[in-house]
């Protein structure tokens, strides 16, 4: 499926359950994040960093039981969650500014030393 069409499915669903035994960082999970949409997800990976802090979201043990009380939990609650607030330093525009920080620091020894005069333009 394209791209473009991610938004879309993402936002049709109440809540994305990830299972998975092994992830390193779920594009998933940002992108229902990034759509507001609550997450339930096994800890796997860095979901625990990415939902937290978002209320609505929860990280439940890799059991049926758990896994049911947690989405019991997403009907029971708001419909959407505030989870595009924390994608925002995951936007292109903050990962190029944070990329063309790390090499202006990289690049300028001077500054490395405490006497340089900033990065170079």
């Amino acid at each position: 499926m394209p791209n473009s069409e991610m938004p879309r499915r993402i936002n049709a669903g109440d809540v994305l359950l990830l299972t998975s035994r092994h992830e390193g960082s779920p594009t998933v999970v940002k992108e229902a994040l990034a759509c507001n949409v609550p997450v339930v997800s096994v800890d796997v990976g860095d979901v625990r960093q990415q939902i937290q802090g978002v209320d609505g979201c929860y990280l439940a043990e890799a059991d049926a039981e758990d896994l049911a009380a947690k989405l019991r939990a997403v009907h029971e609650g708001p419909r959407r969650v505030d989870g595009r607030v924390k994608m925002e330093a995951l936007s292109l525009e903050q990962i190029a500014l944070r990329l063309r920080e790390f090499y202006c620091d990289a690049l300028s020894p001077d500054d490395a030393m405490g006497a340089g005069s900033g990065p170079p333009r």
